[in-house]
């Protein structure tokens, strides 16, 4: 009895917490009039899919701070749905970051709604998405995994059809984002890299720029325990200076995309 009464206990003070955090996400992730109103009015001509839509002016934008489905995958015409529901064919506030642009010269940005409203937190919330954390574009990453982790609680969306696979199962097919645990077998610094050594064919890679928001020492005491994390994998099996090295590669960018389970 008085182990059910503990878990009772524990189970309860979590979702104190989590309705208490996600309160306290919602007044952080709301803009009010007077922030909207120095932010760039832009309307939306169509939408792409779940984190990616163009505007009239022609530009394309990519939403920071969340990874939706692929195009005729699980969920993916659900996030296009709800984010085509919110913004298409109308005005929207867009508030950039410190890096202004993608790879594919697309404009990276964080999106309001008229009555100062994240998107990206409703899509998070919703479950339509896993949280990205890309430095230095990290302005609203307190209210987006606040968003993120109600979701992962409830199960909901991308949690419940996506749950993450082993490391061990992985093979070079395994590239684009990724969703995994798996051991960590080793951490070790290597041309002034971190790199992070997981069972099966993985290991994941901190670079220079993004060292400054890990602790070694945090990172360090993981080792051996099972952990889950999210991230963007490479396949680098056809290079010849990494034939000795695991054939896949996650590009970890921030603490929030790994956690010990």
């Amino acid at each position: 009895m008085k182990i059910y009464k503990k878990a009772w206990l524990l189970s309860y003070a979590f979702f104190a917490w989590l309705v208490a955090n996600s309160a306290y996400a919602d007044v952080v992730c709301q803009l009010d009039k007077k922030q909207l109103q120095q932010l760039e009015v832009a309307e939306v001509s169509r939408v792409v899919d779940g984190d990616t839509f163009v505007l009239k002016a022609g530009e394309h934008v990519r939403l920071i701070g969340i990874d939706t489905p692929e195009i005729d995958s699980v969920l993916a015409a659900e996030a296009s749905e709800a984010l085509a529901k919110l913004i298409a064919k109308q005005r929207i506030y867009i508030q950039q970051d410190e890096e202004p642009r993608d790879r594919h010269q697309r404009l990276l940005a964080h999106v309001f709604l008229a009555d100062g409203q994240n998107v990206v937190a409703y899509l998070l919330r919703q479950g339509l998405g896993f949280l990205v954390a890309i430095p230095p574009n990290v302005a609203w990453l307190a209210c987006h995994q606040a968003m993120a982790q109600e979701a992962a609680f409830a199960e909901r969306g991308v949690w419940l059809h996506y749950p993450a696979k082993s490391t061990t199962a992985m093979t070079v097919a395994d590239t684009g984002f990724q969703h995994r645990q798996g051991k960590l077998l080793s951490l070790e610094l290597r041309n002034n890299i971190w790199w992070l050594q997981f069972e099966g064919p993985l290991v994941a890679r901190i670079t220079p720029p993004h060292q400054a928001y890990f602790n070694w020492q945090e990172l360090k005491a993981m080792v051996g325990k099972n952990v889950r994390l999210t991230g963007w994998v490479v396949d680098r099996s056809q290079q010849r200076q990494m034939k000795k090295y695991s054939p896949l590669m996650l590009l970890l960018t921030h603490p929030a995309h790994i956690e010990v389970l």
